[in-house]
């Protein structure tokens, strides 16, 4: 069979790839009678990195002469990394910072804690009084991460980060309406390509 070549551009989104890791893994923790809580801690991480990789995303389609000096701009003071890099853009867009205080935006400081924990893997010491029953043993592990996953956390978090995205996505097309932002982000849109016959020469 005879071959042909052809030059194949475009886009890859890794935020609704991220997103899509999310859905999947919340669908694998409803579904799991064992094991449920490392589903939900899984599926929680993968929400941040869907929010950082979404404001990159949404920084180099804003100003990309910004991002890409990314380093020189974000990599210390007010506006490092995820956090100074939504500061960037509200300030080109216009508006204020979010509440951290409130949701959406505070469950995203929340997952943004929970990455901290889950990136630096320190191993987490504990002492406490135990009251138990005369001839069993007393639960004795404790870990960093029950305080931040749980069912109900997880689907709290999740729902306000779409939230969040969703809408500082459609105040962002407001004013670069042309600047290449999906019309609806996390929608499972992971990407596009063009294909161009290449002449032979």
């Amino acid at each position: 069979m005879n071959k042909t070549e052809s030059l194949v551009s475009g886009e890859s989104f890794t935020y609704e790839l991220l997103w899509s890791c999310c859905k999947q893994q919340m669908a694998m923790a409803r579904s799991s009678e064992q094991g449920s809580h490392y589903f939900y801690l899984t599926a929680m991480t993968m929400a941040y990195f869907t929010f950082e990789a979404y404001v990159n995303h949404a920084l180099s389609c804003v100003a990309p002469e910004i991002f890409e000096n990314e380093k020189a701009h974000f990599s210390k003071g007010e506006y490092s990394g995820a956090p100074g890099k939504l500061k960037k853009l509200c300030e080109l867009r216009g508006f204020d910072l979010p509440d951290t205080s409130r949701r959406p935006y505070q469950s995203i400081r929340l997952l943004q804690n929970l990455r901290d924990v889950v990136a630096h893997g320190k191993t987490h010491t504990f002492e406490s009084r135990v009251k138990h029953l005369i001839g069993e043993n007393p639960s004795v592990v404790e870990s960093k991460f029950d305080k931040f996953v749980s069912a109900k956390q997880a689907t709290m978090c999740l729902d306000d980060t779409q939230e969040f995205i969703c809408w500082f996505n459609s105040q962002l097309r407001a004013s670069f309406f042309d600047c290449g932002l999906l019309v609806s982000p996390l929608s499972g849109f992971h990407g596009h390509s063009n294909a161009e016959y290449v002449e032979e020469p």
